[in-house]
């Protein structure tokens, strides 16, 4: 009876709450309802499918059979109980069904066919989906994105909806005006015309759907309001305005649920932060205690608090169920060794923690093959106790990037650490505190914390775990690993501190030998001055092995810029050699620093040189020959050096905003720590022209030893698991070919007559010297079938990439062969002229022969899913890689491009 007094009672505050905000009062009696519903049945995982497998053009060939078995039938003898497909495809306007409110696509050149089958034959793809969950025990949702906005994207164009052609007022902006936090393509739901449409849309689908609940998805994307993509504040009318919405939705699913005598749910998704969801125009804490949603899935590619957020949330608000996101990381740079896309030791890893937490379940978010060899942990992320058992990874971070780049200062929400290779973290003595959330673990497991680090080794790294020392750590393919004692591990919250062990050396930023800053391919200096007085070879270049950097007009600047991630009260040394060509105006030429608090600017000048901030001058001649400059600051303390002799020493006391001009007016974009903690070199006012000659750049940091780059826990159970990185397992495979049954593939142009030849035949030619690609047009391909069985399969060639500018890889090589369950093995290796990768993995170093020739081999195993990559006749691989498990194709090897990511012309050899 408890229960139901509570129960009661939550309903009685909340029928109140909505009579004093004016809105009309949820229905008491389907919230019973509801509540019940949540109760009745566990809901361990749900599914999200986002119908692009229609909309796209990935459904070759219309059929039910075809559809459901790209998404659907996977899901079979899973942990699922819930499939949520958003038949609300890119761009608000289009859906995948008949519909009398939005664009339904069947006009559409690209894949109205597909949609015009399934009209003719009766049906949509929503309702095959419905169809099937409740055939297989399941539950359907019809999921709505919110705010998609991948029709800006290029490639999504197509999917630009009437709505937006017709209405371009309901648009943030245009694609000359994108503002700086939304996608300029997002509608404006400050509008109420796109709140109404919101609202009939949802109207309609449950009217026309069988639904067990409907889901929306505001993490697809982030942003719903005009003044928030512009970086202000979202206004309380604007949030109010988006709960009335939500009121409307909630009143349309339980009058559909009360005219069929059943409940229909209505789930969000949502950032996992009551303050970001404000932040966006979100009230989610009025959705939850006004009863309007049933279920909040928490978390999107930012992940901003750890899982057990989501306990309080629900200790606080019982009658909502709270999931926690699994989704991909789309995280670039990623260590083959810390990889989370397709890793079932990642997903594992969130569902253990959030079990733990007290999640109600867990949220699968954009798994595209779920009958995938990889996807099998959709049948292992439900049971906690299956969990307990099997190897997983439990990451420092899992958002792609800072949460300050989506939103006007969404950084003061992220308590999660972003620890990524887009935002690494700054690593010095001083100790670094990050947080591991983690699951129950069965005893006798191995644990190894794995960092990913960045001008450090673990010579130079001390690192605690729960307050214990850990024994000095081994470096294994570029990662540190250290041993984690399994009886300092807790469920729940762990600590890692970690620091340098030693001050760092001064570290050389540039030589003079190469440009720093090549187009948009920018590294630590960055290029974000001189939109208008930026020319090509003119304003940077090399000469007499110094860096030239000219200001080639006096209207505008011409720099680079360079994080310094310093304290105040840190130290740090800047030393270089410069050569003063010519400056007609102070401020022409220089170097500006900032330390976190306070700026200084040195002008280099004709008659001699300046610090601005101090008044200080020195009158000399730095035109004559190179002269080294050393700059030091500790504690807000700067030291001018010029050739070794003292020339100034005072305090810096001007604050970075007092002096930003420079920053503010004429910086192109606008990065955090470009004012207050940076290096600004070259040009520095607009007034005025100049050439400078700089070498030998170097740079002490006191607060910056290396960098952590990325990082997790790595826990074993199962060391013989096919599942643990490569490199862990070098039993796995052998270093050479081993003894019986393999094929040895050899390329000749003499006997090419069995390779099939397919895709730019005119840009493949063969001669007696090989095959001679050119992968800068229409890019040709050489394959060749492969014999039903075998146990080894060694590929042998050499090639030589002749286009000696082309950075990209120029030659792809690809092999698939049998795997197990119906499914095959793939492995695509690109070969550039002194580096390869796994697809779009980091580069490794692939050694050259003679004349810029590389031999190479592809070593692969079948039965274990692993190829190796070996140079020349060395015996130690370059790269060792698990493949990619697809649904079946023919076994085959087949060379040449493939794909846009290889360029250039590239001869092709027998070995």
């Amino acid at each position: 009876m408890k229960n139901v007094y509570f129960h009661s009672f939550a309903l009685l505050l909340t029928a109140v709450s909505c009579w004093i905000s004016g809105a009309e009062a949820v229905d008491p009696e389907m919230a019973r309802a509801r509540l019940e519903k949540l109760n009745s049945r566990p809901r361990r995982v749900i599914f999200n499918n986002d119908g692009c497998e229609v909309a796209s053009g990935i459904l070759k060939t219309p059929s039910v059979e075809n559809f459901l078995k790209l998404r659907h039938t996977g899901l079979l003898n899973k942990h699922v109980d819930v499939v949520s497909y958003c038949p609300v495809t890119t761009g608000f306007g289009n859906v995948s069904y008949q519909s009398r409110i939005f664009n339904d696509l069947t006009n559409h050149p690209k894949f109205a066919d597909n949609l015009r089958w399934f009209y003719k034959n009766g049906t949509d793809p929503m309702m095959e989906s419905i169809k099937f969950a409740h055939a297989n025990n399941m539950e359907s949702f019809y999921s709505m994105r919110m705010n998609d906005c991948h029709d800006c994207f290029n490639g999504g164009q197509n999917l630009w909806p009437p709505l937006k052609t017709k209405r371009p007022d309901l648009l943030f902006s245009t694609s000359s005006r994108k503002p700086p936090y939304g996608y300029w393509s997002g509608v404006d739901y400050g509008k109420k015309d796109i709140r109404d449409l919101a609202c009939k849309i949802i109207e309609e689908a449950v009217d026309k759907f069988p639904l067990d609940g409907i889901e929306l998805d505001f993490c697809r994307h982030w942003c719903f309001f005009k003044s928030a993509a512009f970086g202000d504040k979202v206004s309380r009318e604007e949030i109010n305005g988006m709960t009335d919405m939500i009121r409307r939705m909630r009143k349309a699913c339980d009058i559909a649920g009360k005219k069929r005598n059943r409940p229909i749910l209505l789930v969000v998704r949502v950032l996992d932060s009551v303050e970001a969801c404000l932040a966006q125009g979100l009230d989610l804490e009025t959705w939850c205690r006004e009863g309007l949603i049933d279920i909040a899935a928490c978390g999107s590619e930012i992940r901003l608090n750890q899982v057990d957020f989501l306990t309080g949330m629900a200790k606080k608000y019982p009658n909502v169920k709270f999931y926690a996101v699994q989704t991909e990381a789309q995280m670039s740079g990623q260590h083959p060794l810390l990889k989370r896309n397709n890793s079932p030791l990642n997903f594992r890893g969130q569902a253990a923690a959030a079990h733990h937490a007290g999640a109600a379940g867990i949220y699968s978010f954009n798994e595209y093959t779920p009958g995938a060899f990889h996807a099998r942990y959709l049948g292992e992320i439900g049971d906690e106790k299956m969990l307990m058992g099997l190897n997983k990874f439990y990451y420092f971070s899992h958002s792609y990037s800072n949460a300050g780049s989506f939103g006007r200062n969404w950084h003061l929400f992220q308590k999660m650490p972003s620890v990524t290779p887009a935002a690494p973290l700054p690593l010095s003595r001083k100790i670094r505190k990050l947080e591991l959330y983690c699951g129950k673990e069965n005893p006798g497991a191995r644990m190894m914390l794995m960092l990913q680090l960045r001008n450090m080794d673990t010579g130079n790294t001390a690192v605690k775990f729960n307050g214990k020392v850990l024994e000095k750590g081994k470096m294994l393919d570029g990662i540190a690993v250290f041993d984690v004692p399994q009886d300092i591990f807790k469920p729940g919250y762990n600590h890692a501190e970690i620091s340098a062990a030693k001050s760092p050396e001064p570290r050389m930023l540039f030589k003079g030998d190469k440009l720093l800053v090549h187009g948009v391919n920018q590294g630590a200096w960055r290029r974000l001055f001189g939109s208008e007085g930026f020319v090509s070879g003119k304003s940077e270049f090399i000469s007499d092995k110094a860096y030239i950097l000219c200001d080639v007009t006096d209207k505008a600047v011409s720099n680079l810029a360079h994080p310094l991630e310093t304290t105040p009260d840190g130290k740090l040394e800047i030393a270089f050699d410069a050569k003063l060509g010519f400056a007609t105006a102070p401020g022409a030429s220089g170097l500006r620093i900032a330390n976190g608090r306070y700026t200084e600017t040195l002008w280099l000048m004709e008659n001699g040189i300046k610090l601005k901030n101090a008044g200080f001058f020195h009158p000399c001649n730095i035109r004559d020959r190179f002269h080294n400059f050393v700059l030091a600051v500790e504690k807000s303390i700067i030291t001018l050096k010029l050739d070794g002799k003292i020339l100034f020493q005072g305090k810096m006391n001007v604050p970075a905003a007092n002096d930003c001009e420079i920053v503010e007016k004429y910086s192109a974009i606008k990065l955090p720590w470009l004012n207050n903690n940076s290096i600004i070199l070259g040009s520095l006012s607009p007034e005025g022209r100049s050439e400078t000659a700089f070498r030998n750049f170097t740079l002490r940091n006191e607060a910056v030893s290396g960098y952590l780059v990325d990082g997790a826990l790595l826990v074993i159970h199962k060391p013989e698991d096919k599942d643990l990185p490569v490199a862990l397992q070098p039993e796995l495979i052998s270093k050479l070919p081993v003894p019986g049954e393999k094929l040895v593939t050899v390329l000749t142009p003499e006997n090419h007559a069995p390779w099939v030849k397919i895709g730019g035949q005119s840009n493949l030619s063969i001669s007696r010297n090989g095959f001679l690609f050119n992968n800068q047009l229409n890019g040709p391909i050489i394959k060749l079938p492969l014999q039903a069985k075998f146990k080894m399969l060694e590929a042998e060639f050499e090639f030589t990439a002749l286009d000696e500018k082309e950075k990209s890889p120029q030659l792809q090589a690809l092999v698939a062969t049998d795997a197990p369950n119906s499914k095959s093995f793939l492995w695509g290796f690109r070969f550039a002229r002194n580096t390869v990768r796994f697809i779009d993995d980091p580069a490794t170093a692939m050694p050259k022969g003679k004349n810029n020739s590389c031999k190479a081999k592809i070593l692969v195993d079948p039965e274990s899913g692993i190829a190796e990559v070996y140079a020349g006749d060395d015996p130690i691989p370059v790269l060792r890689h698990r493949a990619l498990t697809v649904n079946r194709i023919p076994q085959t090897i087949s060379f040449g491009d493939g794909s846009v990511a290889v360029k250039g012309r590239t001869l092709l050899k027998d070995a």
